[in-house]
């Protein structure tokens, strides 16, 4: 009997916790390759330090950005930001400096967005700026219908809403494809951000568990509302990342070809984002 509600908690904790994380750590893992990608073609541009002062000054500061929100929501005590550093050792062109209780679960389940903090709020932020900036794009934030199948549904409404007349003749596009480039280019997770992440894997596990062991015991039909929760969290992230991922692959496309030309007109190699990945 005790087994079974045992085996009956972990497995419902598990699903709940595929089907609400699962996606952020999947597109997280995304979104990070992209953007070491697009960090690898600036490398290989004549002028190295190119995108980092074009495009890190404001990239930088929104990737702290994130790691400080999310420091702040669950309550850590942040000593110390920097905003932007061009010039920074091992690559480190910004950081968060905060401090916390070990044993406050609260604070040991936000280390997990703490560190995954720019790949959640960083496509959140792309979408934000698409919808204000891109008037065309009204028709993609209906996330209600959308689900895992109609994922290229989204990707094919976002080409729509691109190429027609009044989004490519709109400076405000054009402001807005440099702003994601600035963004998309700064999502990649450090070594030290994926390591902090993963101390709050285990706690936000075992909160789900407990909840989930709360419910058993008083034999509320606790799973079912998770599970609604959970498709509802799935579904509007399948359109904010792949949003977010589409328009990162467009960005570095459009690096690439620019920074591919110039350099052969200087008699250099092209651009290749997946040398060294």
């Amino acid at each position: 009997m005790l087994w079974n509600a045992f085996v009956k908690i972990v497995t419902q904790s598990l699903l709940q916790f595929g089907l609400i994380f699962g996606l952020m750590i999947a597109g997280g893992a995304l979104l990070t390759f992209l953007s070491r990608l697009t960090n690898n073609a600036f490398k290989q541009f004549m002028f190295p330090n190119f995108g980092m002062y074009a495009f890190g000054w404001i990239g930088v500061p929104v990737h702290e950005f994130c790691h400080a929100f999310f420091c702040r929501l669950f309550l850590h005590d942040v000593k110390k930001v920097k905003w932007f550093d061009p010039s920074g050792k091992g690559g480190a062109h910004g950081y968060v400096m905060h401090e916390y209780h070990p044993w406050n679960p609260y604070h040991r389940i936000g280390q997990f967005f703490i560190g995954v903090g720019p790949v959640l709020l960083g496509p959140l932020i792309l979408a934000l700026l698409f919808y204000a900036m891109v008037p065309a794009s009204r028709g993609i934030f209906q996330p209600a219908g959308v689900t895992w199948a109609s994922a290229l549904q989204v990707g094919a409404l976002l080409v729509k809403s691109i190429a027609n007349k009044a989004t490519l003749t709109s400076l405000w596009f054009y402001l807005f494809l440099y702003l994601a480039v600035c963004i998309s280019s700064q999502m990649e997770l450090s070594g030290a951000d994926l390591k902090q992440a993963m101390n709050g894997i285990v706690p936000l596990f075992l909160l789900l568990a407990l909840v989930n062991g709360a419910a058993f015991l008083l034999k509320a039909n606790w799973h079912a509302q998770a599970l609604q929760i959970s498709f509802w969290v799935m579904t509007v992230g399948i359109v904010i990342f792949t949003l977010a991922a589409i328009l990162t692959i467009l960005n570095l496309a459009i690096c690439v070809f620019f920074m591919t030309f110039i350099n052969r007109c200087f008699g250099r190699d092209g651009v290749n984002p997946f040398r060294g990945a």
